[in-house]
């Protein structure tokens, strides 16, 4: 009986987990890679340390941060947060200035890039 109730405690358990390890591990994979590629194919500027710079430098200083982050990095919020929130350097935030807007934190802008990604792919999966 014992046996009996164990096995529909873990059925129902299971029913319960949306997302496994794997599966969670590649969304996020998936998620920084549509981020990335948003930041490739912009056709803003990026803002730092008073400076403007393109896109390609802006991805690539992205990427050495993330190399530096890694461990620390474990879901995409935390990626954009670690990544391309503020200047290494100074502290300052990364902005983003997009022709005919004004310029804003690059935080912000990648959150509203990945919660767009988010209701694509719940749209595509429904």
């Amino acid at each position: 009986m014992d046996s009996m109730i164990n096995r529909w405690v873990l059925l129902v358990a299971s029913m319960f987990v949306l997302v496994s390890p794997t599966q969670a591990s590649e969304q996020f994979a998936n998620e920084v890679r549509y981020l990335k590629q948003q930041v490739k194919d912009t056709h803003c500027r990026f803002l730092y340390n008073g400076k403007q710079y393109q896109p390609a430098a802006m991805l690539d200083y992205i990427e050495r941060k993330q190399t530096v982050f890694k461990d620390d990095i474990s879901n995409a919020e935390e990626f954009i947060v670690l990544t391309a929130s503020r200047s290494a350097k100074t502290g300052q935030p990364l902005k983003i200035q997009c022709p005919g807007k004004p310029a804003m934190k690059t935080k912000g802008w990648l959150l509203d890039k990945l919660q767009t990604y988010r209701l694509m792919s719940q749209s595509v999966a429904n």
